[in-house]
């Protein structure tokens, strides 16, 4: 597991973030760190929309990585989607290492509880918005091979195309079961089961009140740091590529 890191780092590089390529807002003060909100830059015709975060659990600094790399990139898979993007959701958890918030919180288990900072601040800014899809970076520490989450409209459609394509940047899960759920190919469906868990994480908020479609990708954590951005990057790619949006 990964242990402190420097946030004010990341935090100088979104702010370096040319204004041409997005805009950066200050979304919320979390523990004396700032939570950012980037967006897209202002277009005349409007593209679909994508809402991008990472982050959420401190210990899990590649999605941050692999989102902000993205961005400073100018990546054109971005083009032509109107985008919001967290690219680290937990900046108090990243600074000290840590899976929970600075108040010891788990954010992905919050969305039902209006008292958790960072879940408020997600709420404040996307309230009324819709998005076409969502997706999410995670790392899952125990894992040996990349396996994503997939609900929403259609289903099914990406989540084989974009396995195919991280396959090219590390091992894939081939698991007919992972952690307890059926698992095709590191794709778990879900479905109508999840409802017991109501919207606490933050994919379940997403897909109950603002996407249309959501994938939570999960990079194998116990694989070299730069072999999991790079495992990112290529997830976020092939989604955006293969959205058929």
């Amino acid at each position: 597991m990964t242990g402190p890191r420097d946030y004010n780092a990341i935090a100088a590089r979104i702010r370096a973030l040319p204004s041409s390529r997005c805009t950066v807002d200050l979304a919320a003060t979390v523990r004396g760190h700032p939570l950012y909100v980037l967006r897209s830059p202002p277009s005349p015709s409007r593209g679909p929309r994508l809402a991008l975060s990472a982050g959420t659990h401190g210990d899990e600094p590649a999605g941050v990585e692999a989102v902000v790399r993205l961005l400073e990139t100018g990546d054109s898979t971005l083009a032509g989607f109107d985008w919001v993007a967290f690219p680290c959701l937990n900046p108090a958890g990243y600074a000290e290492g840590t899976r929970e918030n600075g108040a010891g919180v788990d954010i992905n288990r919050s969305f039902e509880n209006e008292e958790v900072a960072e879940a408020l601040a997600v709420k404040r800014v996307l309230r009324g918005a819709a998005f076409d899809v969502f997706i999410e970076c995670h790392e899952d520490w125990e894992a040996s091979a990349f396996y994503m989450f997939e609900c929403g409209d259609a289903a099914g459609a990406l989540g084989g195309r974009v396995m195919a394509e991280v396959a090219r940047e590390c091992p894939v899960s081939h698991a007919s079961d992972i952690d307890g759920m059926r698992a095709v190919d590191g794709v778990i469906q879900v479905d109508e089961e999840f409802a017991e868990y109501g919207h606490r994480s933050l994919a379940l908020y997403m897909w109950r009140f603002h996407a249309k479609r959501v994938l939570t990708c999960e990079a194998p954590g116990s694989l070299p740091f730069e072999q999991c951005v790079t495992a990112h990057m290529a997830a976020i790619r092939s989604a955006l590529a293969n959205a058929g949006l």
